[in-house]
């Protein structure tokens, strides 16, 4: 027997010997004539498992080896030996694998994998398993996984493998939530939203858009997002834009739906007045102000004030809590034009309304004003009358006395 791998001397072959194939094992042998008789008649035959053999290095496998020699005079030897040769099992994994996380729960490691050995043949079904993360991937989380093969033949000769498998998180699309605006509001499709794969990393500026939303024009508008990894995964996310119709502006004409009323004493304390109707009358140059409540509704509540249905500057007035009372100041009341106008108090609760008057005071002088006693005017010019010319003859009187005296003492 000879190992002809790494040029080893001759091994004479005995009876159950092991073998290793990568030691290209080649068989030989050597017979004389031990009497010297008739000499050997050939060289010596060799078979092996039942065939002539070739001559060339076995291949792994149990082997039953005869070897025969003849002498002249029709002697025979025969010498049988059996042996192995070891081979080396190999692992089929079936190489790496790349799956989503809902296919993992249906995920078999030992799927499509085989192991074989020269001696034992198909050895399969004692091949072991182990995941280098056996919770994380049984949870599914996107990632690289190791599976480790192992097998041992009936020898005791181990054979070892391993395989990836790969986790692949589809790409993610973020932001596309149903949303509300108004009519005549501004839009951006893209404001809020983002993509992302946990391979590919960021891939917002690779997202579509299909569809469109008119702001001019109030309805329910479908916009459908879509966005493809490097490895072709798709994500589709379909959103729904509400444009709501622009709300009417206030009518400056019409009452408001909560009632406002002047404070009680607030006419003396500013000086307006009421028409029969319930208009507050405020006149330039006599004025000083004016008061508004509106009942129902907190201080809280309490949003701006407008006139003629014109929003105006905090500045111009001053709020406070009893329901809402609003005060519009003198120097704002002066600036509005001579007419009808509508002051809007608006909260959160609605609006209310309150027609105004503004007027210019007279500049006529101010008749006198008679007392509510009950008697006559021209009876009363007569006392007065009469108290006048006697005050004048309490004057005259003593002059004349005075003037008497002085003549009697000169």
């Amino acid at each position: 027997c000879d190992k002809t791998a790494d040029a080893d001397p001759k091994e004479e072959l005995t009876d159950d010997l092991v073998f290793n194939v990568e030691d290209l094992i080649v068989l030989s042998a050597v017979a004389k004539d031990e009497d010297g008789g008739s000499g050997l008649d050939g060289d010596v035959e060799i078979r092996v498992n039942g065939e002539l053999y070739d001559g060339q290095p076995l291949a792994a496998g149990v082997y039953g080896v005869v070897f025969r020699v003849k002498d002249h005079a029709g002697n025979e030897t025969i010498v049988i030996r059996n042996f192995t040769i070891t081979g080396q099992t190999v692992i089929n994994t079936g190489g790496d694998l790349a799956l989503y996380p809902e296919q993992v729960k249906d995920f078999d490691p030992m799927k499509g994998v085989t192991a074989t050995d020269a001696i034992d043949k198909d050895i399969t079904d004692k091949v072991t398993v182990k995941c280098d993360l056996p919770e994380s991937f049984e949870a599914g989380i996107p990632g690289t996984y190791v599976f480790s093969y192992k097998v041992t033949n009936s020898t005791g000769q181990m054979a070892v493998a391993s395989r990836k498998v790969k986790i692949l998180g589809r790409p993610q699309i973020f932001g596309a939530i149903d949303t509300t605006i108004t009519e005549g509001s501004e839009f951006d499709p893209m404001k809020g939203i983002s993509a992302y794969d946990n391979d590919d990393g960021n891939l917002t500026e690779a997202i579509k858009v299909d569809g469109s939303v008119d702001v001019a024009n109030p309805g329910v508008y479908t916009l459908t997002y879509s966005v493809k990894d490097s490895h072709g995964n798709l994500a589709v996310a379909v959103r729904k834009v509400t444009v709501e119709k622009k709300p009417a502006p206030a009518d400056p004409i019409t009452p408001g739906s909560m009632s406002v009323e002047i404070p009680s004493g607030s006419t003396e304390e500013y000086g307006v007045g009421l028409t029969a109707d319930g208009n507050v009358v405020y006149e330039k140059g006599r004025s000083t102000g004016m008061a508004l409540r509106m009942n129902g509704v907190e201080l809280e509540d309490f949003l701006y004030v407008s006139v003629d249905g014109k929003k105006i500057a905090p500045g111009n007035y001053t709020v406070a809590a009893g329901s809402i009372i609003v005060k519009l100041k003198k120097d704002f009341l002066d600036m509005l034009s001579v007419g009808k106008h509508v002051i809007g108090i608006h909260t959160t609760k609605g609006v209310g309304t309150k027609t105004i008057e503004i007027k210019v005071a007279s500049t006529e002088p101010t008749k006198p004003v008679v007392p509510a006693t009950g008697e006559s005017p021209s009876w009363l010019l007569y006392v007065g009358g009469l108290l006048i010319v006697a005050g004048v003859l309490f004057v005259i009187v003593p002059m004349i006395m005075r003037r008497r005296r002085n003549g009697n003492n000169k």
